[in-house]
């Protein structure tokens, strides 16, 4: 496993909001009849969300971490295989989520 890959783990299982709102504002586009997006725009989303509507001043959401939630989301997603266009990240093996609080190699 990679650094990144543990550092974005561990953040995710340290901000579970974080997944939830990709989650909902996911499902908002599917709803309004989006086939695909970009993950940057819903991170982009999460960031407004948390820091403007919460006042949230402190809470950090690093960019490295944006594949890693788009491959969570797409593997607990099957019904959208080609929602989130990802590709193979530098430092990346063969990495998948399997739907627990751990990501794991296969």
């Amino acid at each position: 496993m990679t650094l990144l890959e543990r550092e974005f783990i561990e953040f995710d299982a340290a901000n579970p909001r974080v997944y939830a709102l990709l989650c909902r504002f996911a499902q908002e586009a599917i709803d309004a009849g989006c086939t695909r997006l970009g993950i940057a725009m819903l991170y982009e989303r999460i960031r407004w969300e948390v820091y403007i509507l919460t006042s949230d001043d402190d809470f950090k959401l690093n960019n490295n971490h944006r594949a890693y939630y788009a491959r969570k989301w797409l593997a607990e997603h099957p019904e959208y295989p080609l929602f989130f266009e990802t590709r193979k990240v530098k430092s990346e093996g063969p990495w998948h989520w399997n739907g627990s609080d751990q990501g794991e190699l296969w």
